[in-house]
């Protein structure tokens, strides 16, 4: 286990969670403002394995969520490098399973992960990379702090940049 809230344990993905993430990652809504768009089980299992790859080299990564009530996968959340405009930073990623969409789930997994990389990881500051479309998004990250750094292209799509830092 990587953390706990009030709801969600976060911990690492594993191979036992292909069939959620299978399901979860195939749904168009769900991968609509995704550069991949929607992942075939190879191409869930290749995330997978980047998953723990980076959980390796790095110490961190995309971390599953369960519901701590029931323990079922909610979707995933956590902090992985990126090249923003040629710059390797971290950013935090989330997805969520769309039955669990409008519940809070998202704030409170970005939040947590986000405070735990500026606490734990003693990360200076984190970014979040939104499609300007992407409202429900926009509105999670706004949620948990983080304000619009700038506008940019990433993977060939306008985008902005959120930051949050260390306070």
């Amino acid at each position: 286990m990587i953390l706990e809230t009030s709801r969600l344990i976060i911990r690492e993905i594993s191979e036992s969670d292909l069939s959620s993430l299978c399901a979860m990652l195939a749904d168009e809504k769900v991968m609509e403002f995704s550069v991949n768009g929607p992942m075939s089980k190879p191409q869930t299992l290749a995330f997978i394995k980047w998953c723990q790859s980076s959980y390796v080299d790095h110490g961190i990564g995309p971390w599953a969520l369960g519901n701590k009530h029931d323990g079922s996968f909610i979707g995933f959340a956590g902090l992985s490098k990126e090249l923003i405009d040629g710059i390797e930073e971290v950013h935090v990623g989330y997805r969520l399973a769309r039955n669990h969409w409008h519940k809070g789930f998202a704030t409170e997994a970005v939040s947590s992960v986000v405070d735990y990389g500026l606490n734990s990881e003693s990360l200076e500051c984190i970014y979040a990379i939104i499609e300007p479309e992407h409202y429900s998004s926009i509105r999670v990250i706004e949620k948990s702090g983080f304000n619009v750094s700038k506008k940019t292209k990433f993977h060939d799509k306008f985008v902005n940049i959120y930051r949050k830092s260390k306070l």
